[in-house]
């Protein structure tokens, strides 16, 4: 599986989890959460009610960085898509990627999910 793959598919909802979650707790309607991140509303929903996003324990050091992303787009210091871009450059950085490889069972030989 390429990087870009796990990103997409464990990264971006966890992500995106988080943010709604920070969101929906600052008090902002699922309306205005799926405007500022580019969401449909039923999407917003099901971040929060946990029927998405959810297959991935992100490291506290991501849950950090998600709690800021979401006070800057709250204030509409940076956009949805510059935070995400930038907690997942981070997230490979970290070698987080690498942590999700192995959990689906990568053998490593020749995969660059785990190069940092």
């Amino acid at each position: 599986m390429l990087p870009q793959e796990l990103e997409v598919w464990y990264v971006i909802p966890a992500v995106r989890s988080g943010l709604v979650k920070i969101m929906a707790k600052q008090g902002l309607k699922q309306r205005e959460i799926a405007k500022k991140l580019g969401l449909r509303e039923s999407a917003v929903s099901q971040y929060i009610k946990k029927k998405r996003g959810q297959g991935v324990n992100l490291p506290e050091k991501l849950k950090e960085q998600i709690n800021k992303s979401a006070l800057s787009i709250i204030n509409n210091k940076k956009t949805h898509m510059e935070e995400i871009q930038r907690i997942c450059r981070l997230s490979r950085k970290m070698g987080f990627l690498k942590t999700i490889a192995h959990k689906m069972g990568c053998d490593c030989k020749g995969c660059r999910a785990c190069l940092k």
